[in-house]
């Protein structure tokens, strides 16, 4: 599979890593940091629902392509506002790069559910 045309990386999403500090009781707080903005291709691949307890919840994958980076990975977490919409937090679930991973690098992504 090769990546998309350069002019197909319409959307801006924000690369971002876990961090973990010293929230000052002995313990750690979770949080993340910015890593890079960088232009993608964003589309949905799929959704479903889930009953969980009481509550349905809602999950979306998405199959983002960005140009090749070394840092993207399963580990990190995407913010991405979508044209007109609300920010989204997608949480990466895998990522490879397409084209003999010297272009692009295409991540699955959950919107929805626990990181």
């Amino acid at each position: 599979m090769t990546g998309p045309f350069a002019g197909e990386l319409g959307e801006r999403v924000t690369l971002q890593q876990e961090t973990n500090a010293p929230d000052g009781a002995g313990g750690n707080a979770r949080g993340w940091a910015d890593l890079a903005t960088v232009w993608a291709k964003v589309e949905p691949v799929r959704a479903a629902e889930t009953l969980q307890g009481q509550l349905l919840q809602g999950k979306v994958t998405w199959r983002v392509v960005i140009r090749r980076r070394a840092d993207a990975s399963h580990a990190r977490r995407l913010k991405w506002t979508p044209h007109g919409g609300a920010e989204k937090l997608l949480n990466v679930r895998s990522a490879h790069d397409l084209a003999g991973g010297r272009a692009f690098t295409e991540m699955l992504a959950e919107e929805g559910g626990a990181t």
